[in-house]
């Protein structure tokens, strides 16, 4: 019976996350006209501590050590696929 309390908690915090999320990512993505890559960063950096903070406030969680952990693994692992992006964007000079 507590582990099913446990996972209800969780798929609700989780839909909530997710709800959150693409609101984010919809505004920044309908709004801005930068290229793609810095609205994927913008998105991110908006996003990741939002949904980060809820996060660990719902699980009775929230310290500044644990959300600084958070936000910079998503920080980081969004600047690695925007860097991906934008090599892949540039053209080669030279290409047929």
């Amino acid at each position: 019976m507590e582990d099913t309390k446990y996972l209800n908690t969780f798929l609700y915090i989780a839909a909530i996350l997710f709800i959150i999320g693409e609101l984010i990512d919809w505004i920044t993505f309908t709004f801005s006209r930068k290229p793609f890559y810095k609205r994927l960063l913008a998105s991110a950096l908006t996003s990741a501590p939002v949904d980060s903070i809820i996060f660990l406030h719902m699980l009775n969680r929230l310290n500044f050590g644990s959300l600084s952990l958070i936000v910079l693994g998503k920080v980081a692992g969004i600047l690695m696929i925007c860097q991906l992006w934008r090599k892949a964007a540039r053209p080669i000079i030279g290409r047929p």
